[in-house]
């Protein structure tokens, strides 16, 4: 093969890894931006309430928070922190080998939520969130790398 057929083979290889990488990122940021959506659409499970002490001697209530119980068992957790939410998206482990991303938080208790314990019942928010967008998600990539790539072929 000519120089200038190797010089050819080597540009389309390059734009195709470019591409791949480029859509396994952009689909990677779509998930994280479902996933903080389904995370901070729940209800707070910090409840503000108002005691009322002995009114008698004219003493005035107090104002105090409350934890109550999370969210249902199979539903995404409710909010409480906020921690749960700052979703990740691990850009230096985009593989152009195997097309995929890591997308996840730093919660040390997420795959106790996810997954449930032997105490608590299982609140999965990523499973769900990622079968929900699945097609939205194929379609983001698909249309990043073939964009992409007519980019890099110029």
């Amino acid at each position: 093969m000519s120089a200038k057929g190797e010089f050819f083979k080597a540009k389309i290889r390059t734009a195709a890894i470019n591409s791949v990488r480029d859509g396994v990122e952009a689909s990677a940021i779509l998930l994280q931006t479902k996933l903080k959506q389904v995370l901070n659409q729940g209800k707070s499970n910090v409840v503000t309430k108002t005691r009322v002490r002995n009114t008698s001697r004219g003493a005035a209530g107090s104002t105090y928070r409350q934890w109550v119980s999370g969210a249902p068992a199979g539903a995404p957790p409710y909010k409480d922190t906020g921690n749960l939410a700052k979703i990740q998206v691990d850009k230096s482990k985009i593989d152009t080998a195997r097309p995929s991303a890591r997308v996840g938080t730093n919660a040390v208790y997420a795959p106790a939520l996810e997954f449930g314990s032997r105490r608590n019942a299982p609140h999965p928010f990523m499973r769900p969130t990622l079968a929900d967008n699945q097609k939205a998600i194929q379609t983001k990539f698909q249309k990043v790398v073939a964009g992409q790539f007519r980019r890099y072929m110029r």
